[in-house]
């Protein structure tokens, strides 16, 4: 029963990968997946979200700030600078506004 050498490789795997992401790279993602949902008032998504918040999500998609600030994290976060943090913050406060 040589299990073992399955698991443990899938675990050093996981930790390799974990490794390589920046400080900010989950705050991104969740940002970015919140931007990319679906528009359609139809969809599930959207259905759960209110009018305001939809109106919120589709002008920042086009607000230049939004993007300038996004490529910014993105860039600070790759390098494993710890200063993407307060951009993801100055994007949740452009997305509250």
């Amino acid at each position: 029963m040589r299990i073992d050498l399955p698991i443990a490789g899938l675990v050093f795997t996981l930790g390799i990968s974990c490794a390589d992401a920046g400080p900010c790279s989950n705050d991104i993602e969740l940002i970015a997946n919140e931007m990319s949902q679906s528009d359609d008032p139809d969809s599930t998504d959207s259905r759960s979200l209110g009018a305001t918040h939809r109106a919120v999500r589709a002008k920042m998609k086009t607000d230049p700030r939004f993007s300038a600030a996004m490529d910014r994290a993105r860039s600070l976060d790759a390098e494993g600078n710890p200063a993407c943090m307060k951009v993801v913050r100055e994007i949740k406060n452009l997305v509250s506004d």
